[in-house]
């Protein structure tokens, strides 16, 4: 199988956006994973705000994927659509596919090595806003909370996440692992740095049924308790049926596709050359 996504491809990338091949082996039991090395070449697109960015011929399955912004087009008239990442994205389709949600949601299959520290807050920034200046004062303000690399290796972040009391996200997969994993967490807001706003944020919690999401500020001087004390776990019970949806809506021709082709030696995807010049845009 061949699934594509936005940093396929390249060694150092975005940890949500590198979910999609162990999701893919893990969750959902595939044999053989061959990153695409562009929408042409792909049998599948999930994860990530990139459903705006597949080409108009574009004729493999989409799973899970997102739009970025409130008024961008989506036309894949010959995609097979079998899930969209929430209500925002089905909208900009036009109609609503057989499940809503983000596969990363499934990360919960995948064994996560737990050795290490513990922390009572951890904060996963959006890679945009790493370096954020109000982000590094309130860290050394508060120097016990722990601040996960987004741009680590995908076991090292989720170990991080599971390892947390509670998580502040900047990044949507933040959220997304912290919920799959029933972490409490709150989206934070920290710049204005990320594409599309607050588009992913709000179509994502659509699926939970709410309408308008607020981020939470790290204003001076808010007390780390208070911060974590406003974290909340999603309803579990949500989270599963989000998840049942999604393994449904996989398309069963891709299953039977890697079961016809279980003698053929898997192709390595854990070592891609390294990120162009410039680095990755988004």
């Amino acid at each position: 199988m061949k699934p594509y996504w936005r940093t396929c491809g390249y060694r150092l990338g975005n940890f949500g956006d590198e979910l999609v091949p162990h999701i893919l082996r893990r969750a959902m039991g595939i044999s053989h994973v061959e990153p695409a090395s562009s929408f042409a070449d792909a049998d599948i697109v999930s994860i990530g705000s990139i459903l705006s960015e597949i080409p108009h011929d574009f004729h493999g399955w989409v799973w899970g994927t997102g739009a970025m912004f409130y008024q961008a087009p989506v036309e894949v008239p010959r995609a097979r659509v079998r899930a969209v990442r929430g209500l925002l994205s089905a909208h900009r389709l036009g109609y609503k596919p057989p499940a809503l949600g983000d596969p990363g949601l499934l990360v919960d299959s995948i064994l996560v090595p737990m050795d290490g520290p513990r922390w009572e807050l951890s904060i996963v920034p959006h890679y945009a806003d790493f370096n954020d200046e109000g982000l590094c004062r309130f860290l050394r303000r508060n120097p016990d909370v722990h601040v996960i690399d987004p741009c680590a290796s995908v076991l090292t972040v989720l170990s991080e996440i599971k390892r947390s009391g509670a998580i502040l996200s900047s990044s949507l997969h933040g959220l997304v692992c912290a919920d799959a994993f029933g972490i409490p967490r709150q989206w934070v807001w920290l710049s204005d740095r990320l594409a599309g706003g607050d588009f992913k944020f709000r179509d994502y919690e659509s699926v939970y049924g709410v309408v308008d999401p607020i981020p939470v500020m790290l204003p001076e001087g808010v007390p780390v308790s208070t911060l974590i004390a406003g974290c909340r776990a999603v309803d579990p019970q949500r989270v599963e049926a989000v998840r049942d949806g999604l393994v449904r809506a996989f398309p069963e021709e891709l299953l039977d596709l890697d079961r016809a082709s279980a003698d053929v030696p898997e192709l390595e995807f854990s070592e891609p050359p390294i990120a162009p010049p410039g680095g990755f845009t988004r």
